[in-house]
C-alpha cells in the first residue's frame, strides 16, 4: 500500500460541515480506489483579509515529496492568461484588435480559412471562441511548427450569435507567438517576470530544463504502468508547464484577488465572456459554467481549469472573497480525472448550512467535453 503524508501547517476547514482531519482521513481510500500512483493536493483558505492563506497539503505515492515535478497540462494556460493580460495592462495590445495585425504565423490556411484568421483576437483564444481545433498537429511533434491551421467553426461574431465554445490549445500556442513577437521575450522570460519570481515559484518552468532531471515524476497508464519522461522540446503556452502542487497554489493565491493585474482587467478576466442564441454565456446546455478570460467560472463565482496531458491530470478550484478558499491538485495517472467528483464533494460538502455548490457540475462537463 501507497504511503500519504499529511503536511498540515495550519488546521483548515473549507465548510462547516466537516473537518479537516475527517478531509484528510476520506482521501487515501479515494486514492487507492481509483488505482491513483501519485498526487499532490492542497487546500488553501485565506486568513481574514490578510492574503496570507492556510494550507494543508495531501501528498501520496511512490517517491512523491513536496517539491516533486507533474506536468501541469492545460492548467499552463491559466497562468499564460495572468501573463497575457500583465502585458495588456501595460499596453503591449488590445484584446479586440486582430492578432494578425501584430504578427502573422504563416501557418493558416488559404480560402476561407485566411478570412477567418483575420478575424481572431486575444479575446477570442482567452475564451476558446476561435472556431480552431484543438491543435493543427500532435504539438509535442517536429511536424507541429510548420503544419496547417484550419479552423472548425467561424470565430465569433456578435452578428452571429450561434458561434459555440471550441477548446483550443492553438489558439494559446498563435497568442503566445504573437507576445513573443511583440516583446522581444521568450515564454519562460515572460512567465519568469510576471510569475515565477514575483510569486516564488522556483520549481516552475514551461518545457524541460536540466534541473528536473531526477526531480520529476513519470506518468502512468491506467493500470499503473508506468511511462517514459516526456521532455518537451518547445515551450507551449498551451501544456507544457512543470511544476508542483506548492509552486502553483502561489500563483492561485496571487490569482484569486487578481495578483498584479489592475482590478478592471481582473474583473474582465472572471467575467463571462460573449453569449450565444441558444445558451447564453453557459458553455454547455443548463449547466452553470462559463468561460472568462483563460479561466472557467461557475454561476456561483468559482474560477477553475483542468487539465488532461493523458498520463497526467490536474484541476483548480477558487472561491474568491473576503476569505479566499482554493482546493487544487496534479496527478501522475491517467485515472486522476476519476477522483475529481469525490474531491469536490470532500472539500466543498453540502449540508443544510450550504447548498450544492456549482463546482460540483464541472465532473459532468468535463466527461461530456470527451465524449
Amino acid at each position: 500500500m501507497r504511503k500519504a503524508l499529511f503536511i498540515s501547517i495550519f488546521c483548515l476547514t473549507l465548510g462547516s460541515c466537516k473537518s479537516s482531519d475527517q478531509t484528510q482521513m476520506d482521501l487515501q481510500p479515494l486514492m487507492e480506489k481509483h488505482g491513483i500512483t501519485g498526487i499532490q493536493a492542497v487546500l488553501a483558505e485565506e486568513k481574514n483579509l490578510s492574503n496570507k492563506f492556510n494550507e494543508s497539503y495531501f501528498i501520496y505515492g511512490e517517491g512523491i515529496a513536496d517539491t516533486t515535478v507533474f506536468q501541469a497540462a492545460s492548467l499552463s494556460k491559466v497562468l499564460f492568461s495572468y501573463v497575457a493580460l500583465s502585458l495588456y495592462d501595460e499596453g503591449l495590445f488590445d484584446l479586440d484588435t486582430p492578432l494578425m495585425e501584430y504578427y502573422d504565423n504563416g501557418r493558416f490556411a488559404s480560402g476561407q480559412d485566411s478570412i477567418y484568421a483575420r478575424m481572431l483576437t486575444a479575446r477570442h483564444v482567452l475564451s476558446h471562441r476561435t472556431g480552431l481545433k484543438n491543435w493543427a498537429a500532435s504539438p509535442s511533434s517536429d511536424a507541429w511548427p510548420t503544419s496547417t491551421i484550419t479552423f472548425k467553426k467561424k470565430p465569433y461574431q456578435e452578428s452571429d450569435s450561434t458561434i459555440m465554445f471550441t477548446y483550443s490549445g492553438e489558439g494559446f500556442a498563435y497568442l503566445q507567438h504573437t507576445l513573443e513577437h511583440l516583446t522581444g521575450k521568450s515564454l519562460n522570460e515572460l512567465a519568469s517576470q510576471y510569475v515565477f519570481e514575483p510569486f516564488g515559484m522556483p520549481n516552475s518552468w514551461y518545457g524541460w530544463r536540466d534541473s528536473f532531471e531526477g526531480q520529476v515524476t513519470v506518468g502512468h497508464q491506467e493500470d499503473g504502468t508506468p511511462v517514459s519522461v516526456v521532455r518537451y522540446p518547445r515551450a507551449n503556452s498551451g501544456y507544457t508547464l512543470m511544476t508542483c502542487a506548492a509552486d502553483y497554489v502561489k500563483f492561485l493565491e496571487q490569482l484569486a484577488h487578481g495578483g498584479a493585474l489592475k482590478e478592471e482587467t481582473f474583473q474582465e478576466m472572471i467575467t463571462p465572456q460573449f453569449e450565444d442564441d441558444e445558451h447564453g454565456a453557459r458553455i454547455y446546455e443548463d449547466l452553470p459554467i462559463s468561460w472568462g478570460l483563460g479561466v472557467g467560472l461557475t454561476d456561483d463565482g468559482a474560477l477553475w481549469h483542468w487539465g488532461d496531458n493523458g498520463s497526467f491530470k490536474s484541476f483548480f478550484v477558487i472561491y474568491p472573497g473576503k476569505q479566499a478558499k482554493i482546493m487544487h491538485y496534479v496527478c501522475n495517472s491517467r485515472n486522476g480525472l476519476k477522483i475529481l467528483p469525490g474531491m469536490l464533494e470532500n472539500f466543498f460538502p453540502t449540508c443544510e448550512e450550504h447548498k450544492e455548490h456549482d463546482i460540483l457540475k464541472v465532473p459532468y462537463w468535463i466527461e461530456c467535453h470527451y465524449r
